[in-house]
């Protein structure tokens, strides 16, 4: 017993003398020059060396907020805590009486004759968050897919399949688009209150948010204790949030807690593939998360089903990324959106898949 406390002296020593306790997690931030149609985000390293620096800001108007669900506006200079950034460029379609934005360059409304047009669309991570512009899943899988054929980006970040729908039946027509390329990803459906009230968003595997990490630090059973404690509760609270997340991304797709958006989403899904004069496949995007043992494989067979009941083509992209490391496809340890890299590795075998599997959709109508 004696022997036992001296360690556990000598280590709260040791850990305070080294300044060693809970990391403290830094969101990315929003930089916006409301004088540009530009924005960036803003992080505290540059873990695949694929961020830039800070923009020139001597001249324009700017704003710095946070990433939160409620956004706060902070003092400009903090700008220097995140100085490695991401910068966002749209382009915007008339379409009707609507302005849609997207991440890409303007397009005539005509495809050129010697043009296949696919029409990209998704959330997040098909349109690019958190990775440059050349390194997005569209611009390589593009470039993989050979000159004849231009990826329009027509993904939005905070989409669910309600509103990629929406915006598909807009865009196909005014871009006369005859291929659609969706990329799903275990967030896309919509949920009941009840799902979404059990969620903290403290880490919702895609964001680690760390206004939420540290509100809830400051009130769990371990704060204000020995650091060793801290450091020992910090660690297992978080790993407790997350498998809690797996389990309520699991529990969004149970028609016992979700049926109704169930229904729907194979509804929405279905008219995808009643798109006229189109053809459409499916991507299966993974969250980055425990890949070799992928804990949502369910929810992918789940979705694939739908889609092959509908009558479109699915590519499940889990089993690619199996033997890789997820931390290694992070943009940043508190953006788990993929990373250039992660990008490459789908773009490669969506090409491969559309070449072999779907030589259909690569014929030009």
């Amino acid at each position: 017993m004696l022997g036992l406390f001296v360690a556990l002296v000598v280590a709260e020593v040791g850990l305070r003398a080294l300044g060693v306790g809970p990391q403290p997690i830094r969101s990315k931030r929003l930089l916006n020059n409301l004088d540009a149609p530009v924005y960036y985000h803003c992080y505290t390293s540059n873990p695949n060396g694929e961020f830039r620096p800070l923009p020139d800001m001597r001249e324009g108007h700017w704003i710095l907020k946070t990433t939160m669900l409620q956004p706060t506006e902070l003092p400009l200079e903090k700008v220097y805590e995140t100085p490695f950034c991401v910068e966002y460029y749209n382009s915007v379609l008339q379409v009707g009486d609507e302005s849609i934005a997207i991440r890409d360059r303007a397009y005539e409304a005509e495809p050129s004759a010697d043009k296949l047009r696919i029409l990209l669309i998704g959330d997040s991570f098909a349109y690019g968050e958190g990775v440059p512009l050349d390194r997005t899943l569209f611009r390589q899988l593009e470039s993989r897919l050979g000159p004849s054929v231009e990826v329009v980006n027509a993904a939005r970040p905070g989409f669910d399949t309600s509103l990629e729908l929406w915006r598909t039946q807009r865009l196909v027509p005014a871009l006369h688009s005859r291929r659609v390329l969706v990329v799903f990803i275990p967030n896309d459906i919509r949920l009941t209150d009840e799902l979404i009230a059990r969620q903290t968003f403290i880490n919702d595997l895609i964001n680690v948010r760390d206004e939420y990490v540290e509100r809830h630090h400051a009130t769990a059973w371990y704060s204000g204790s020995l650091r060793l404690v801290e450091l020992l509760g910090a660690t297992w609270e978080m790993r407790r949030i997350a498998q809690e997340t797996t389990q309520w991304y699991l529990d969004s797709y149970d028609p016992r807690y979700n049926k109704e958006n169930l229904d729907l989403l194979a509804y929405q899904i279905g008219q995808f593939a009643q798109l006229p004069e189109c053809q459409v496949a499916f991507v299966l995007y993974p969250l980055m998360e425990n890949l070799g043992s992928y804990p949502f494989t369910a929810i992918h067979e789940q979705v694939a089903e739908m889609v092959r009941n509908a009558g479109m083509p699915v590519l499940d992209l889990a089993p690619v990324f199996a033997d890789y490391d997820a931390q290694s496809l992070w943009v940043h340890p508190a953006d788990h959106h993929p990373c250039g890299k992660a990008h490459a590795i789908a773009a490669e075998r969506i090409a491969a898949w559309l070449r072999d599997e779907v030589p259909s959709f690569l014929e030009h109508p």
